[in-house]
């Protein structure tokens, strides 16, 4: 079965701007709300902790996998945030209509993650790959220009 949903984050998540001194729990989703200069800026908390109030927060409140949820928030936000980002800010009133795509079946939420997985570990391998040519290139230029 290979049915996705277009959904709002309210639908599937409680989202609320982070509260100074409230731990959330591991697999909180958090992005920007104040100065969000990057749109790529989504995080997941990998254990318990404080975030600062300039982020909004997301907790699932369907049975979901930790990671898919990230990655469907990730994807879903420079769309979100180029919409209603009012320069370098977004209202939280308009987190109501935060939209993104979600699989609600479990084993298909797997399968994303797996290809993600995946990508990120070819995007790692052609980054380190990256920086060796860039240190390879510097020291051929050092020999070169002593």
């Amino acid at each position: 079965m290979n049915s996705i949903q277009e959904v709002k984050l309210v639908d599937i998540a409680t989202v609320e701007r982070a509260i100074k001194g409230k731990i959330y729990k591991m697999g909180s989703v958090f992005f920007p709300l104040s100065a969000i200069g990057d749109y790529s800026i989504v995080s997941m908390l990998t254990v318990d902790g404080e975030i600062e109030t300039r982020y909004a927060v997301a907790f699932p409140t369907v049975e979901c996998i930790p990671i898919y949820f990230h990655i469907a928030i990730e994807r879903a936000f420079p769309l979100f945030a180029s919409k209603y980002a009012t320069t370098i800010n977004i209202q939280k009133e308009t987190l109501k209509e935060f939209r993104l795509l979600w699989h609600f079946d479990l084993k298909e939420q797997a399968k994303v993650v797996e290809c993600f997985s995946v990508l990120n570990k070819e995007i790692e391998i052609l980054e380190e790959q990256i920086r060796m040519e860039k240190r390879a290139k510097k020291a051929y230029l050092s020999h070169l220009f002593p």
